[in-house]
């Protein structure tokens, strides 16, 4: 098995990678994403004399999905060798998901001889085209069962208990010789699925799709109106959650965010 090193084109600033750049587009009807990929991998693999063999993984900094297909070309692009005979290889191409974090790579094995000899830099494209992948927040919202149980509405005819909005907070100018104040403003939202009781809690799990990526994105829930039966008094009916907001920042190389959860309280009227 040959050695292996690892380049990065999705790291801020890349690493071993000179000017990577991506492009998304989609084609066809249904539409399928396609993911384009280009750079110059900084390799420097040197030979003494031997044909010395590595294999190059660049990752791109972008997931796909289970199933894909792919195009991928390497050229070389600087070598030196000093009055020897000499080989420059690059054998193959090959584009797979990295087991743990299923990031997109490119995998080239190499190989130099000369006395001496380095490969110093080899270009690259690649071409992946996919379903479309979803940008999307998921999480689980929870709450003792002592504070209310969910209405008839969510439980038999499956109706949303909780709305989930995602988008930032900004400021409004206030009036002349006044206070500057805050507002949310909502990008995207969706809902919760009837929720599960366990043990003393019930949880309700939501999703929400179609997140731009890019921005740090504050996620706020929110019980909707006739959802549960409670909080029983001397509560105030409308519930807190902890923690909030959460803050949430999608990209290409992490295009989707599990575990945003909360839990719901209630507090008591302090009069």
């Amino acid at each position: 098995m040959n050695p292996e090193q690892q380049l990065d084109a999705g790291t801020q600033p890349p690493k071993g990678v000179a000017s990577p750049s991506s492009l998304t587009v989609y084609v066809g009807d249904p539409p399928r994403q396609l993911q384009i990929f280009s750079g110059v991998a900084v390799v420097e693999w040197k030979s003494e004399e031997d044909l010395d063999r590595e294999d190059v993984l660049v990752r791109l900094g972008a997931t796909t999905t289970e199933t894909f297909s792919w195009t991928a070309h390497a050229g070389l692009a600087s070598i030196s060798n000093e009055d020897s005979d000499f080989v420059f290889a690059l054998d193959a191409v090959s584009v797979e998901v990295d087991a743990v974090d299923r990031v997109l790579r490119l995998r080239v094995p190499i190989a130099v001889q000369g006395e001496p000899a380095v490969l110093h830099r080899f270009s690259y494209t690649v071409h992946v085209l996919s379903d479309p992948i979803v940008a999307k927040i998921t999480g689980h919202i929870s709450w003792a069962r002592s504070w209310g149980d969910p209405t008839f509405a969510v439980t038999r005819n499956r109706a949303a208990m909780f709305r989930v909005s995602v988008g930032h907070t900004q400021s409004v100018p206030g009036p002349a010789g006044g206070f500057a104040q805050t507002k949310f403003v909502e990008q995207v939202a969706g809902f919760s699925t009837p929720p599960i009781a366990s043990e003393d809690r019930w949880i309700a799990a939501y999703e929400v799709d179609n997140v731009p990526l890019g921005r740090l994105w504050e996620v706020r829930p929110a019980l909707l109106a006739g959802a549960l039966n409670g909080p029983p008094h001397p509560f105030l009916t409308n519930p807190g959650f902890q923690p909030f907001p959460q803050r949430v920042q999608l990209s290409k190389a992490q295009p989707s965010a599990s575990g945003v959860d909360f839990s719901m309280t209630f507090s008591q009227d302090p009069r």
